[in-house]
């Protein structure tokens, strides 16, 4: 599997669709077409189309006044329509929503048994007129529990979220990563640079109710700048040299021979002075990359990824296997060296 750097990006809105499934009662209709209106002056903008059982046919609603001037004229085209749920729910299956459905009747509904033990019925709300008046709208709301990103050789080198304040981390788990986001949230946008398959990562939305709903990460132009090498100053190349090579240089400090894996001097404190502490640094010929800002870098054709905590890992039989953590001057690829600035 061939693996890439792709910019990718997403930008969703949380609050959830209802769609509203009436039976068609002639008896019944003034208590339903009351409960409906209810429903959707309580919640505007939420109620995207009605149904009537056995009708396959979708109302769309833009407004409330689209049901208050067309909900009748709507009924009388089903009246006398048997209770039969199964198409509706099929050409929702379609769709692939994950909205919440709110059935609104007075008697049996057919073929309801059918669907018991699908995916569908746990977003399922039925109000039965005879029993209840639809006063508590709370009911009907399907809160997110989880977000998370997810894909086939999916490895985050940085990311952004907005809004900025929102909480999220990095898990590795089994040989895969996975971008795990909190927070009570209406809008969310991402911006990433990930090392991928040629499937793009998806975000997934586990609701309390339902499967979780996928949507593939979208692809854009780059988003990041891509890191910069910086010159190593002229007084500590030999430093440099000297770790590279596993032999003593003399100190830029105190003037003294240290060994190569010494960074502090006893007599003045951080011998890599301008390095970034606690934060893994890559050197190449006379330049340095400190990984400050990005959660990793790929290495080896993006075989290999090394983290700015200095964890090695590598792409191997599918999976993304931790190696190791790298050790003081340590070759992480064809002439570049990592080391981890810990002070």
């Amino acid at each position: 599997m061939q693996k890439r750097i792709k910019d990718i990006y997403f930008n969703v809105n949380f609050s959830s669709s209802v769609t509203i499934i009436l039976e068609p009662s002639e008896e019944k209709w003034d208590k339903i077409y009351g409960n409906c209106l209810s429903f959707i002056m309580n919640l505007p903008g939420r109620v995207n189309k009605i149904y009537f059982l056995g009708n396959k046919r979708e109302y769309q609603i833009f407004i409330p006044q689209d049901f208050e001037m067309n909900g009748t004229g709507w009924f009388r085209e089903n009246i006398k329509r048997p209770c039969l749920i199964g198409g509706i729910l099929e050409n929702l299956l379609n769709e692939g929503g994950r909205g919440m459905i709110v059935v609104i009747f007075s008697k049996e509904i057919i073929d309801i048994k059918d669907w018991e033990n699908s995916e569908i019925f746990e977003r399922m709300v039925f109000v039965n007129v005879n029993e209840e008046k639809l006063t508590n709208f709370q009911r009907f709301e399907n809160p997110v529990e989880k977000i998370y990103i997810r894909g086939k050789g999916f490895f985050p080198l940085v990311y952004k979220m907005k809004p900025e304040n929102i909480k999220s981390f990095v898990e590795y788990r089994d040989g895969e990563f996975t971008i795990k986001i909190n927070g009570n949230l209406e809008n969310l946008e991402g911006h990433l640079k990930v090392i991928c398959s040629d499937e793009n990562p998806k975000l997934f939305i586990k609701r309390s109710k339902g499967s979780p709903e996928e949507i593939i990460l979208k692809d854009e132009n780059p988003w990041f700048n891509n890191p910069e090498w910086i010159s190593i100053p002229e007084d500590l190349i030999e430093v440099i040299n000297a770790g590279i090579m596993k032999k003593e240089y003399r100190c830029p400090i105190c003037g003294k021979n240290h060994r190569y894996d010494r960074l502090l001097c006893p007599e003045g404190g951080s011998i890599l002075k301008g390095f970034p502490h606690n934060k893994t640094i890559l050197i190449k010929r006379k330049e340095y990359l400190p990984l400050s800002d990005w959660i990793a870098f790929p290495l080896k054709n993006n075989e290999r990824v090394i983290t700015d905590e200095g964890i090695i890992y590598d792409w191997k039989d599918g999976r993304w296997e931790r190696k190791k953590m790298i050790d003081l001057y340590e070759e992480v690829d064809d002439e570049i060296w990592g080391i981890f600035h810990r002070i």
